[in-house]
């Protein structure tokens, strides 16, 4: 269920940095204010600390090392039917 909840952080945080660039002038980054400029690495590093805890997981790091990613994402699709929330949404 952490791998779900994880998996789920990793895709918002997508969300949001795709948002924030495409909400932003049409520059790039480094071209960018600097407040804007910090916010803006602020998310990404928050995005590859979400991709780490998801790599990290003993489920997803077995499948990675073993290049099981078809036993990964039956994993991931297991652990989300079985997470209650995830059935009332």
């Amino acid at each position: 269920m952490d791998l779900v909840r994880a998996q789920q952080r990793v895709w918002a945080y997508e969300a949001a940095s795709r948002d924030f660039v495409l909400s932003g002038p049409d520059t790039p980054v480094g071209c960018w204010p600097l407040p804007r400029q910090t916010r803006y690495r602020r998310l990404r590093e928050s995005l590859e600390q979400a991709r780490r805890q998801v790599e990290q997981h003993p489920v997803m790091a077995a499948a990675i090392a073993d290049r099981r990613w078809a036993a990964a994402a039956r994993a991931l699709a297991r652990a989300a039917q079985d997470d209650p929330q995830q059935a009332a949404a």
